[in-house]
């Protein structure tokens, strides 16, 4: 979804065949194939699950890197994050069709995953202001082994990342925020703020999970 130009005579995203309007959040004309997807709304983006496809142009629907099995799995894991009833609101913010995610297995350095985060800006009375979003979260699976729990935990972790970001009345100063948190050569990872944030979400999303799926 970041990969697109933008129309100098009128300002929206240039997808190929369509017109995305950053400032809404919509595409202001309707996918020339949806006649394939009749379930979906014509003017959807990647089948409103743009954690996992993309859509350069309108033309056709692609994985990001994973097999059909990994993309069962990562709905299926969603789908039990979001029947808790904190994990809703932070899932519910992973599959926005208005929140650039791209959601990849592999190598982190600190934990088990890791989201950054990159926007792009348009100057305006010499002030600079962010028009869209786009966010990678990696799940590092080797890191985790085959403990599913904790697998979800990485995921509903990087995604209150996300939702904090996403959810902030200036999001441009919610990122300054987590920048200088790790900047701080006195901050060690787990004292920051929005990693203390992100783990006690995580920590109780799994609690009430487990609490569902002992029923």
């Amino acid at each position: 979804m970041s990969r697109y130009r933008k129309d100098k005579e009128n300002g929206l995203g240039d997808h190929g065949v369509r017109k995305y309007d950053h400032l809404i959040g919509r595409f202001n004309s309707i996918d020339p194939l949806w006649e394939k997807y009749l379930g979906w709304s014509p003017y959807q983006y990647s089948a409103n699950s743009p954690i996992i496809f993309f859509d350069i142009d309108g033309n056709i629907i692609e994985y990001v890197g994973f097999t059909p099995e990994q993309i069962f799995q990562y709905e299926n894991f969603l789908d039990r994050l979001a029947s808790t009833e904190t994990g809703a609101s932070i899932v519910s913010t992973m599959r926005d069709e208005n929140v650039f995610i791209k959601l990849k297995e592999g190598t982190t350095t600190n934990s088990y995953g890791l989201t950054k985060t990159s926007f792009k800006t348009v100057n305006k009375d010499g002030t600079s202001k962010p028009i869209e979003f786009n966010h990678e979260i990696t799940i590092d699976k080797d890191r985790i082994g085959s403990d599913e729990f904790l697998h979800l935990e990485a995921i509903i972790h990087e995604g209150e990342h996300v939702n904090e970001i996403e959810s902030a009345e200036d999001r441009e100063q919610t990122i300054s925020r987590i920048v200088r948190e790790i900047n701080d050569p006195d901050l060690e990872y787990h004292d920051r703020q929005s990693e203390k944030n992100a783990d006690e979400k995580a920590k109780q999303v799994i609690e009430e999970l487990k609490e569902i799926e002992k029923k």
